[in-house]
């Protein structure tokens, strides 16, 4: 290792001297509260998307086409109300999970996008659901695809 790299390393290890240290001293011990108004309304809004996701999965997933397949590999793949429901109740529970152990560890900020980043994706999945086109055995969206195997 060359000596200029050294230095540079000492030089930062040097700067960075009990400031690290000092910076987890200042951390509250408390962690911020995880429900504030923005953050009720982002899972509000997921929890409802979760439901029109599901609905629209069961209605497509039903129609006697049988032109429509479901693409997400980790969803059911039936047109069960049950497992859908289960499906989306354990999907919801597990991004607020992970909003409120990231909110628990000190990253509020991380814990909001979770959750703005979960209901976007399941608003583009219902809109992908509802363009979905069976009077015609073709799809138009992109979440639901034709199924080759008839």
């Amino acid at each position: 290792m060359k000596l200029s790299h050294l230095i540079i390393i000492g030089l930062v290890a040097f700067t960075l001297k009990g400031k690290v240290g000092l910076a987890q001293e200042h951390k509250p011990d408390q962690p911020t509260k995880l429900i504030t108004p923005l953050t009720l309304s982002l899972f509000s809004a997921d929890a409802v998307l979760r439901s029109l996701d599901g609905y629209t999965t069961v209605k497509n997933l039903g129609n006697p086409c049988k032109c429509v397949h479901e693409t997400n590999p980790l969803a059911p793949h039936s047109a069960s109300v049950g497992k859908q429901v289960a499906f989306q109740a354990g999907a919801l529970a597990a991004t607020y999970g992970t909003a409120w152990l990231l909110n628990h560890y000190h990253h509020p900020k991380l814990a909001r996008v979770v959750l703005m980043i979960d209901v976007a994706n399941e608003a583009r999945s219902v809109v992908g659901n509802y363009r979905v086109d069976t009077s015609s055995n073709y799809v138009t969206g992109k979440q639901l695809s034709n199924n080759t195997n008839k």
